[in-house]
């Protein structure tokens, strides 16, 4: 007997539920060159859209871990990224376009100057 779905058809169902981010961060300290996302905050904002997202803090904390947005959300975005003992980081118009199924994610490094 034939399946009911051919894996091609399998593949594009799993495409089309899959949920995008069109904005991945990766913090870096400007100076050691370190990721340091651990306690790191960031904002985006388009329009009057606005989204925080945040690696919180805690002892088992992985500092390589990005933070994505915008899921599946086309736009142009104004990212601020913010730590403590840091300077604040900004991007202004980051875009993000549609794609064929999805958005097309945008990868993002926001290299943090140390106070």
């Amino acid at each position: 007997s034939t399946p009911l779905y051919s894996s091609a058809a399998s593949d594009v169902y799993k495409r089309q539920t899959e949920v995008i981010p069109g904005i991945a961060i990766t913090v870096i300290d400007d100076v050691t060159e370190a990721p340091i996302s651990c306690g790191a905050t960031a904002i985006l904002q388009e329009s009057s859209y606005e989204e925080e997202l945040t690696n919180p803090e805690s002892s088992d904390c992985d500092s390589t871990t990005m933070l994505f947005g915008a899921l599946e959300r086309q736009g142009f975005y104004n990212i601020t990224v913010q730590k403590e003992g840091y300077e604040y980081w900004y991007a202004y118009d980051v875009e993000v376009a549609e794609g064929l199924c999805h958005v097309e994610q945008v990868e993002v490094e926001a290299r943090l100057i140390p106070l």
